[in-house]
């Protein structure tokens, strides 16, 4: 272990030593049910001190930008405006009582966010189901 980490612990005797698993970690953490009496992070840094493989298996988990599928919503919720479809609009006012097509899908979203969300969705799946109808015209014969 590096000296600077060393005299870290010396100074806090509460501070627990690397590696150990993060707290509320609910993952796997081989033999931890045999542990009884210390903390969570002293138990761990136990058991993976005597195990043979080197501990530094686990990664950080990394998130999945968010953004590009949220301006691929937008996108579909803007073009709605070169359809003619003026009554959603990006900026919906909050309460408004019209319908808003698959809405009550989505939950946990502010009210605009939700909009834009479930309206895109809604002119997704029309139009996956266009694509489907024009496949089994052509498929039957049609064209």
């Amino acid at each position: 272990m590096e000296k600077s980490k060393e005299i870290k612990y010396k100074k806090n005797p509460f501070a627990v030593k690397e590696p150990y698993y993060l707290p509320g970690y609910t993952g796997h953490c081989p033999s931890y049910k045999g542990v009884v009496g210390t903390s969570f992070g002293r138990a761990t840094h136990e058991i993976m001190e005597g195990l043979p493989s080197p501990p530094g298996r686990l990664k950080p988990v990394v998130f999945e930008d968010q953004k590009p599928k949220e301006a691929e919503e937008l996108n579909i919720f803007e073009s709605r405006k070169s359809e003619g479809k003026f009554v959603l609009a990006k900026d919906i006012a909050s309460g408004y009582k019209g319908h808003i097509p698959r809405a009550r899908d989505v939950i946990g979203l502010s009210f605009n966010k939700s909009c834009i969300k479930s309206v895109a969705e809604f002119e997704k799946k029309k139009q996956y189901q266009e694509e489907f109808l024009k496949s089994a015209d052509i498929m039957k014969g049609g064209g």
